[in-house]
């Protein structure tokens, strides 16, 4: 117990109307006591107070609130002298207030107070009571070092509750008691037990939890585990109950990790090359795109990747997801891999960027015990050890002065409030600052105004992440002024924060700008040809499209380059951090190859097309000062050859003369040909840039401005971004005897094209949802339908994308489809067994493409039909006349134009581009 004794330590013999007293709440203080000092002025309410160190500077760990000098966690370095400084209306007064520490034979001051640990099981409540002997009335406050209070607490008087405690609550939680006299700080040391769970597997042992979310196209997932047998399934989740259909699972197999899913025509195996050791942590990553997976153990451990067979891409997961093993082994896929369930702990599980409490999550479970991950304490220095979903199963409640994984580095550790309104770091030998935006000084104490953000070593700004469009397409746009030119990193953002996946990055490299990204089969490395220097601002532009790359640096030509493999998607998932990155939560990946901040100034930057407000739109920071030293039009804030006139003294005080095609505040928008010479007639619509332009034309309107009559009948040319919508009436799937057919005869020089689709809504989910196509699919017919029990592919064995024209026959009656070509090859096939036999279709009929196929088809196809459709009969329609049977089309025109069935290639559409 620490007691604080309150008196008064001197006077100011100054004017007789004002006088200075030095307030400290204890007489005597000793290393590790918690120090303040109140310099008090009456006489003149208007006086301004300071206080300084004489012979030196205020250390770490002292702070100076207005009239208030504030030491915590007293060290022998901060003896000395501290001079109170008043000025007022009758002059200048000071008052010394010397600092002496007893020594009490040098023992640390935690082993003088009496430390209360309570122990909860997680889940269950606990209560925690300030008892003091205080004379009445006392005030209560609770604080917890090195964070705030969970959301669930409730203070009342000098009692703290926690109705239902989570694994996160452990800590030290401080109750300070008030009264008149004195002051009392008492700690309590929360530990909360129960939080890694065990498997024993005697004889059966698992958790339940939901269905693996959002994992259709892609996840990523991060479990740490310490097993007690080399053989035994640490998770899966399949898509039917008896263990048919699609499936992910992981586990050991003598001792070796491995990785195994199936999306329909066969699994995807990863395999560790080495085994690990038993009784261990270890920490492994796995991860899917489509067919492409791969599987990281540890940090040394290696990667592996490997891909599904056949020609799916979607995973189809409809069960829970099991933990630990299954309620019975022999239910899930028999190609799964594991024959028995894990024996071991499971500490930590992390799907997407979600991190699970496996204990709190679980909707059921069986067999489990608590894994004693602090049966043999690591913690030392008096560190109390707690159960942790971490890596290693635990983490270490530090005592005062020690910091560090086991509370073995000897240092200032954090304490509530020490940075104000930013984050505290523990760090070798003390801690760290890490101030928001608007914050800086050695405890986040001193307000800025940004105007521009300033990097220095360790600085960064974070803003949201990218759009879902950046899989396929991303453009990112800079404006830097170095400071000096070193390595260091300008832009990155990534699949995961552990530096494994995919990224992309902007750096300086070698004096030059450096533009990575990684797909997933190595980076592509585009440099710029010229070096750039300090104190210079430079325009920096990066553009990714699939596989491609390209870097303008200032008005230097373009560098062009491709990323190796055949991985196309950039998955990111990460903030996106400028000038930095933030140290304590993200790993950089190795193949950005730098490993420091910028140093320099930023004054604009523009992801997907959308310039960010600089300030406002960051949703995270650490030390980011102002640029500041010069004026608003010495920044050049006017782009594209704008001229600049100041209007004010402000940073923001300016306007821009932008030249023809340009405007905006900093003639940073980019006037497009649509806007400008309006060029679509006939309801066409436009899409364009500053030089180009492409015009949509409605039914009836053909030619690059939509100009031309054109008449189409029941032949219809299509140009891959065409569509024509007809009422869904026309395919009513009444009932499951009905037998129904599509009767279509096309030519395509084009391996992929969507010759029909009857599904859902565009604005609807259609993940799931029951539809029906017939597509060209790698240069082969299909005839897919989905009834709710999981999609059927028929696919004819003859490519289709010949130029020739072919007719396609394609019947469903309930469950049973066949798909016919050419009247000579005829293939079967049979979705899934489930209850429903009847398509249930609420939107509308779609030929030659979509609105939005990737969308509405949930990723299964993109590419429209470029190619003619001759004829086309839904059940008893007859042949049908495209023009009149339209709803709504686009880009569709006669296909006598283009092509004939003794033709052997189809000359581009007409376009502006």
């Amino acid at each position: 117990m620490c007691r604080l004794s309150v008196g008064i330590f001197g006077t100011c013999a100054g004017a007789p109307t004002l006088a200075v007293s030095l307030t400290p709440n204890k007489e005597s203080v000793r290393r590790g006591d918690n120090l303040e000092v109140r310099c008090e002025v009456t006489g003149d309410p208007s006086a301004l107070v300071s206080w300084r160190r004489i012979g030196g500077s205020l250390s770490r760990n002292v702070q100076v609130l207005g009239n208030l000098l504030r030491v915590t966690d007293v060290k022998p370095e901060n003896g000395g002298v501290y001079r109170c400084q008043v000025l007022s209306t009758a002059g200048t007064f000071e008052e010394n207030y010397v600092l002496s520490i007893q020594t009490d034979n040098e023992m640390p001051h935690n082993d003088e107070i009496a430390v209360e640990t309570r122990t909860v099981s997680v889940q269950s409540a606990v209560m925690m009571e300030c008892r003091t002997d205080l004379r009445q009335p006392v005030k209560y406050t609770w604080s917890r070092q090195g964070g705030i209070l969970p959301k669930s607490a409730r203070v009342e008087g000098s009692k703290l509750s926690i109705p239902e405690v989570r694994a996160e609550d452990a800590g030290t939680y401080v109750c300070t008691a008030r009264n008149a006299e004195e002051t009392m700080d008492l700690p309590t040391v929360l530990v909360v037990t129960g939080v890694v769970p065990y498997f024993a597997q005697a004889p059966l042992s698992y958790m339940q939890m939901p269905t693996l979310p959002n994992a259709y196209m892609e996840f990523d997932i991060e479990i740490s585990f310490k097993p007690e047998s080399p053989d035994g399934l640490i998770l899966y989740n399949g898509q039917q109950a008896g263990g048919s259909g699609d499936f992910i699972s992981f586990g050991l197999n003598n001792g070796y990790p491995e990785f195994r899913f199936d999306v329909g025509a066969g699994p995807a195996i990863m395999k560790s090359d080495k085994a690990i050791d038993m009784g261990k942590w270890h920490t492994v990553k796995l991860s899917r795109n489509r067919k492409n997976g791969s599987m990281t153990v540890d940090e040394d451990g290696g990667t592996f990747h490997g891909s599904a067979t056949g020609r799916f891409l979607g995973l189809d997961l409809i069960e829970p997801l099991y933990i630990g093993g299954v309620p019975n082994i022999r239910s899930i896929h028999k190609l799964a891999g594991f024959s028995r369930g894990f024996v071991g702990c499971i500490g930590r599980l992390v799907v997407g960027s979600s991190a699970h409490e496996l204990v709190r999550d679980a909707t059921n479970s069986r067999g489990i015990t608590t894994c004693e991950t602090c049966a043999l304490n690591p913690c030392e220095n008096g560190g109390v050890c707690q159960e942790a979903y971490t890596q290693q199963g635990y983490t270490c409640i530090c005592p005062s002065g020690f910091s560090g994984l086991n509370c073995d580095k000897i240092g200032e550790t954090c304490y509530p409030g020490a940075c104000g309104m930013g984050r505290c770091v523990n760090m070798a030998g003390g801690f760290e600052c890490q101030c928001p935006l608007g914050k800086t000084g050695m405890n986040c104490e001193k307000e800025i105004i940004i105007y521009e953000p300033a990097f220095t070593e360790g600085s960064f700004i974070a803003y949201p992440t990218p759009p879902k469009n950046a899989l396929r397409k991303m453009r990112m746009s800079m404006r830097i002024k170095p400071r000096q030119i070193k390595d260091s990193l300008l832009a990155y953002c990534a699949q995961t924060e552990e530096g494994q996946g995919d990224f992309s990055s902007l750096a300086i490299k070698d004096k030059r700008v450096e533009f990575r990204f990684d797909s997933g089969s190595g980076p592509a490395i585009l440099r710029s040809d010229r070096e750039i220097r300090a104190g210079e601002w430079v325009q920096i532009t990066a553009d990714r499209s699939f596989r491609d790359g390209v870097l303008f640096v200032n008005d230097g030509s373009e560098v062009r380059g491709k990323s190796p493999g055949s991985t196309r998607g950039l998955n990111l998932n990460t903030r996106l951090f400028v000038g930095g990155w933030d140290r304590q939560h993200v790993r950089l990946s190795p193949g950005v190859n730098v490993t420091s901040s910028f140093d320099g100034c930023l004054s604009q930057f523009e992801v997907q097309g959308m310039e960010l407000d600089l300030v406002n739109s960051v949703i995270d920071s650490a030390n980011v000062e102002d640029c500041g030293g010069a004026s608003a039009c010495e920044r050049k804030p006017c782009a594209n050859g704008g001229l600049c006139t100041e209007t004010g003294s402000s940073l923001t005080d300016y306007m821009c003369q932008c030249e023809e095609g340009f405007s905006g505040k900093s003639c940073e928008i980019e006037a497009d040909l649509c806007q400008v010479i309006r060029p679509c007639q006939n309801g066409g619509s436009c899409i364009g840039t500053y030089n180009a332009y492409k015009c949509n034309c409605p039914m009836g309107f053909g030619g690059s401005n939509c100009e031309r009559n054109v008449d189409v009948a029941e032949e219809a040319f299509f140009q891959g971004d065409s569509y024509v919508e007809m009422d869904k009436a026309l395919f009513p799937h009444a009932s499951s005897n009905t037998a129904e057919t599509i009767t279509v005869e096309f030519s395509t020089l084009e391996p992929n094209g969507i010759l029909m689709w009857h599904g859902q809504k565009p604005e609807t989910i259609s993940r799931g949802q029951d539809f029906v196509s017939l597509t060209v699919v790698d240069g082969r017919l299909e005839f897919s339908y989905e009834l709710g029990s999981g999609p059927v592919q028929i696919i004819t064995p003859v490519r289709v994308d010949d130029g020739k024209r072919h007719r396609a026959v394609a019947r469903r009656t309930a469950r049973d489809g066949s798909l016919e070509l050419d009247g000579v090859i005829l293939e079967n096939g049979r979705s899934p067994e489930g209850p429903h036999q009847i398509l249930n279709t609420k939107g509308n009929i779609y030929v030659g493409g979509l609105p939005n196929a990737e969308a509405m088809t949930t990723g299964r196809y993109i590419h429209g039909l470029k190619g003619c459709i001759h004829h086309l009969e839904i059940q008893e329609s007859g042949v049908i006349n495209f023009q009149r049977a339209a709803l709504s089309a686009i880009n569709v025109v006669p296909c006598s134009r283009y092509f004939s069935s003794s033709s052997s290639s189809f000359p581009p559409p007409s376009k502006v581009y």
